[in-house]
């Protein structure tokens, strides 16, 4: 029994190690801008809520990247669409100053052609 019980630590500290190892990596290669879990925080009375707290935080991890990368997209396709409008905002002043000027032109023309036949 005694033996069993130390072999059940020994399994919860490697598994402890085992989640400070991957967490790191997951830290560091996966969400750089993330890296900043703070593992002193974790409650470590039990082993078993230890390992709860360690996943929630990636879970939480993981949802307020989602969020971000959402977010971004979003500013992304909004401002992709304020640029649409602009451009087609200008491009329709530039045709109607375009036909504005070749009014004007075609009005001088025949005004300077009726001056010129009188």
């Amino acid at each position: 029994m005694l033996q069993e019980n130390q072999d059940l630590k020994k399994s919860i500290s490697e598994l402890k190690d085992q989640i400070r190892i991957s967490n790191s990596f997951y830290k560091i290669e996966l969400f750089p801008a993330l890296c900043a879990i703070p593992l002193c925080e974790l409650k470590e009375s039990e082993d078993g809520e230890f390992i709860c707290d360690v996943l929630a935080m990636i879970d939480r991890m993981e949802k307020e990247h989602r969020k971000k990368a959402k977010e971004c997209r979003l500013e992304q396709k909004q401002e992709l669409e304020l640029a649409r409008i602009e451009t087609r905002w200008k491009t329709e002043n530039e045709t109607r100053i375009r036909e504005a000027r070749r009014k004007e032109e075609m009005e001088a023309r025949l005004k300077a052609e009726e001056e010129a036949t009188l």
